[in-house]
């Protein structure tokens, strides 16, 4: 029987520096800006939504020995991003000593929420044989039209708003891919998959609160991972909310890590 436990495996590290790494794509492909670097460490914001801020990490080991005043201004650089401004934590962030550091001297409203990590080898991956429901069609997004309604939808199944300007950019990027289910002509689902080398991320899956329950999440998840198939993919990476986690779990998908996703107050 197979198990959906945290991934034990010698290149587990990899596959977790893997889902991060596509991760922090995205938001880059969302529209970035260099907030601070220092000793290995840059420090990023969005230009505005999905309005995150992370660190990325230039040298394979950043020293441990981060000169103090250093270390205020990483302080300051983190204290000076706007009000509400999503700072992820995860644990290989809080392994870095000059940022575990600074975030003990930042003040947060809390945790905004948790996501886990997921991974799933494609080799592992079943492909929907059985086709899909007659009244649900798949179509790539790639007019005006189509992304206002990708954003509407996605807006809608996560009860924020998806920024159509942001959303945008991604129409730019070859490895990046937005698909809209349709029941009956009426768009209801919302994915969006991004590839980075050969891992293919699934974001933004979502759908219409009229039409859940009815199976249309788990269409579209195995559209799109057909398409990672196709894409050449050999793995496919994620972060769950504990509404989305049983059916990826479901789906062959193991856990990786946990990020609880603050707030800067």
């Amino acid at each position: 029987m197979q198990t959906h436990n945290a991934v034990d495996t010698p290149n587990a590290l990899l596959l977790e520096e893997a889902n991060l790494h596509n991760l922090k794509t995205l938001w880059h492909a969302y529209g970035s800006k260099l907030v601070h670097t220092q000793n290995g460490l840059t420090l990023w914001q969005n230009t505005g939504w999905p309005h995150r801020a992370w660190f990325d990490r230039n040298e394979p080991h950043p020293s441990p020995n981060t000169p103090r005043n250093s270390n205020g201004e990483l302080i300051a650089a983190i204290q000076q991003l706007p009000k509400g401004t999503v700072l992820p934590l995860y644990p290989h962030l809080l392994h870095i000593s000059p940022v575990a550091a600074a975030l003990a001297k930042c003040t947060f409203n809390g945790p905004a929420f948790m996501q886990q990590a997921m991974v799933l080898a494609l080799e592992n991956f079943k492909p929907n044989t059985k086709g899909y429901p007659r009244e649900l069609s798949f179509k790539t997004v790639t007019t005006q039209p189509s992304l206002n309604a990708w954003c509407a939808v996605a807006s809608a199944a996560f009860g924020y708003k998806v920024a159509t300007a942001n959303a945008q950019l991604l129409l730019k990027q070859p490895n990046a891919l937005l698909i809209l289910a349709y029941k009956n002509s009426v768009p209801v689902a919302t994915a969006l998959v991004l590839l980075t080398g050969h891992t293919a991320g699934i974001h933004q899956v979502g759908v219409l609160p009229t039409q859940q329950g009815q199976g249309w999440a788990k269409a579209i998840m195995q559209f799109v991972l057909s398409y990672a198939v196709q894409q050449k993919a050999r793995h496919v990476v994620l972060q769950a909310s504990a509404a989305g986690e049983p059916l990826y779990k479901r789906l062959g998908f193991n856990s990786q890590f946990l990020i609880k996703n603050t707030v800067l107050s």
